[in-house]
């Protein structure tokens, strides 16, 4: 995990460690927000764009249909906070409806569809009418994090991170 911490100092009395955001510990959606990244993986609809942490595992793309998608490989999905981001139009829509699972081996199957609606007049995928996700679009995957050892800039111990 990147991270970088600074600490300020005032009329000689030293403040708390703060850790510092940047491209190494963000990532910015495709809808244009910045997020906390782990290890995120650009979700296409004929390819991955995996991040620095996520090019870390062995993980590979199948497209077995239209927007139907395979992620294997992967240490599933992140436990905590956000997990994926679907695209998002100018008002806040999401262009299409997206039903994912993480299976036992934690592969993380994601299929998109169109929308319709119910019988109560709710907004809901519609599994007979796939699509793939829109060109030059793509939906945020984050992936639970492997082991790492962490420096703690207070005192320079070393800790492993074995979650």
């Amino acid at each position: 995990q990147n991270r970088m911490f600074i600490r300020t100092c005032f009329a000689g009395n030293w403040g708390g460690w703060g850790e510092i955001k940047s491209t190494l510990n963000t990532s910015i959606d495709g809808n244009g927000f910045i997020k906390a990244a782990s290890p995120i993986v650009k979700l296409f609809a004929d390819k991955i764009e995996p991040n620095g942490e996520a090019a870390q595992q062995d993980i590979t793309f199948e497209k077995l249909g239209v927007g139907d998608y395979l992620i294997k490989g992967s240490t599933g999905f992140s436990q905590e906070g956000w997990y994926i981001e679907m695209p998002k139009d100018a008002n806040g829509n999401v262009l299409v409806a997206v039903v994912h699972e993480q299976l036992d081996n934690n592969d993380i199957s994601v299929k998109t569809y169109d929308y319709m609606l119910n019988k109560k007049g709710r907004i809901v995928p519609d599994l007979e009418t796939p699509l793939d996700i829109p060109e030059a679009r793509w939906i945020d995957l984050r992936l639970q994090e492997l082991p790492q050892t962490d420096v703690n800039p207070a005192d320079e111990t070393v800790t492993t991170n074995a979650e």
